[in-house]
């Protein structure tokens, strides 16, 4: 099922999108795994939409987490119209870089 709200992604996380699925499919010569990451990221607009206060808060913000795939945190903000993206983060790196980036 397609979420409700519309889907905005903001350009910082439009850019962090691409330069994930551009290192997957650099390091595996293969866009199998960049796939399956979308795929994962479209299944999430519809968790967040059905219940969009289920996941953690990041921070003392109004944004919200949720985690995709292990290891990647989609950044959202939501209204009665949008699911805002704000970011999309490999949780490996320093999470100080991503708080001062979305504040």
């Amino acid at each position: 099922p397609m979420a409700k709200r519309t889907i905005v992604w903001l350009d910082f996380a439009k850019q962090d999108r691409k330069d994930i699925y551009s290192y997957w499919n650099s390091r595996n010569k293969s866009i199998s795994y960049s796939k399956k990451l979308q795929q994962a990221v479209v299944k999430s607009y519809a968790i967040i939409d059905r219940s969009p206060l289920a996941n953690p808060s990041f921070g003392n913000s109004d944004k919200r987490f949720i985690l995709i795939a292990s290891n990647y945190l989609l950044v959202y903000s939501f209204n009665y119209t949008y699911i805002i993206i704000h970011a999309f983060w490999d949780a490996r790196q320093n999470p100080d870089k991503l708080t001062k980036r979305i504040k």
